[in-house]
C-alpha cells in the first residue's frame, strides 16, 4: 500500500507541476476525493 501511495504521489506531483500555469485546484480536489475513496476500498 505504501509503495502504491508513493508512486501516486510522485505521479501527481509531476502532473501538478506540469499544469502549474492552469488553475487546477478544483480538479485536484476532485481527484483527491476520488483517490481517497478508491484507496479505502483496497
Amino acid at each position: 500500500m505504501e509503495e502504491v501511495r508513493d508512486e501516486l504521489n510522485l505521479l501527481l506531483r509531476g502532473w501538478v507541476n506540469y499544469f502549474a500555469l492552469a488553475d487546477a485546484k478544483r480538479h485536484m480536489q476532485a481527484l483527491d476525493e476520488w483517490l481517497r475513496r478508491r484507496l479505502k476500498q483496497v
